[in-house]
């Protein structure tokens, strides 16, 4: 029996274990991702802050519908390094799988820069995943003061969650507004003025330099030489691909996976789709956006096709990708922000609930 194995659960990988399954009921698939939960809708967990939603509530399948179509999920595991040569790759636990094709669906995390000093400490958060949703809300009760620096989708989505938290919340961008190259100038404004209303401050034109606490986050330092106490601080920066257990193989990296038409790495069985995909460093801001969740969708599909058409012997039929652009809608604050995209798993999920309301 030929065995797919997928890394990353999100759009782009449930979307390729959907396409497999479609077209080949008999092929194994295996799904491993780090994340403890199945598949959700990462525009979503705002909620989690907001209302403490419970986490099942965000699924787009449930765990029944993995065991009905035999599908592995491997949840919680992550996988130290890949090894092409023998069609394997190894988890942290020491766990071999072999694989006659591979998906890589990986994604990007939020990292923070190895020039901002005290960097690893405790209270240095992302805002894309529900278990960094769950690690904010256990810090609340402590902190007084949440700093997010960066003013994308997921960070003003935390920000407008955690103004419901009566907590002094900060957000620290670089640029001149908040969601630029996203919005236009007007609505960017109209939207900072309705975080100012819900207490948010945004402070612009600013970066952090220095992150001071023994341990734990305490305070945070600008490039102006301003100190800010706090005990959280959120990452909305430095979204990089999730490739390091791709160093040092024959997959050729840059800025993220490089992929032929195909969506086929420089290994002809390695496949690769969504966020871990190379991208030009300016598109950072745009990977929240509802446009680059349907890519990511779409991107999984023709991956999945293409992988079990790998292990079927008829590469002579892949399929090459073509992105599908329609108008869509995001709502924050009761804004709408526009963005392009196609059908996709995301299509009953696409509002951000509470996130669309303003307060009664």
């Amino acid at each position: 029996m030929k065995h797919i194995v997928i890394i990353g659960n999100s759009a782009a990988g449930l979307s390729a274990a959907e396409a497999i399954r479609k077209n080949d009921k008999g092929v194994k698939i295996s799904m491993v991702s780090e994340e403890q939960y199945p598949p959700y809708m990462r525009l979503k967990i705002a909620e989690i802050l907001m209302n403490n939603v419970n986490p099942e509530k965000l699924f787009l399948k449930p765990y029944e519908f993995y065991k009905q179509e035999n599908i592995d999920l491997l949840p919680g595991k992550k996988v130290d390094r890949v090894i092409p040569k023998k069609n394997s790759i190894i988890l942290f636990d020491k766990t071999k799988i072999v694989y006659d094709a591979l998906i890589v669906a990986s994604g990007r995390s939020a990292n923070i820069s190895k020039d901002v000093k005290g960097a690893n400490k405790h209270g240095v958060l992302g805002f894309r995943s529900i278990s960094n949703a769950r690690d904010i809300m256990e810090l609340i009760p402590i902190s007084n003061t949440v700093c997010i620096w960066g003013a994308g989708i997921a960070g003003i989505n935390a920000a407008y969650g955690l103004s419901k938290k009566h907590r002094e919340i900060k957000v620290i961008t670089c640029k001149e507004r908040i969601l630029e190259g996203i919005i236009g100038e007007e609505k960017a404004r109209s939207l900072e003025n309705s975080l100012r209303e819900k207490g948010v401050e945004i402070i612009f034109n600013k970066s952090v330099v220095e992150i001071f606490g023994n341990g734990d986050v305490k305070a945070i330092k600008l490039d102006s030489g301003k100190v800010i106490g706090c005990g959280i601080l959120i990452l909305d920066k430095n979204l990089t691909p999730n490739t390091k257990f791709l160093e040092n193989t024959e997959v050729d990296i840059n800025l993220g996976v490089r992929v032929d038409e195909f969506l086929r790495s420089s290994v002809e069985n390695i496949f690769a789709a969504g966020d871990v995909l190379s991208k030009r460093d300016h598109q950072e801001e745009y990977l929240d956006l509802l446009n680059s969740w349907d890519s990511a969708v779409n991107q999984g599909k023709i991956a999945g096709e293409n992988a079990l058409k790998f292990t079927q012997a008829r590469t002579d039929q892949m399929i090459p990708y073509a992105d599908i652009v329609q108008n869509r809608q995001l709502r924050i604050l009761g804004l709408t922000l526009e963005a392009g995209s196609g059908a996709s798993l995301a299509d009953e999920s696409a509002d951000l609930s509470d996130c669309n309301q303003e307060d009664s």
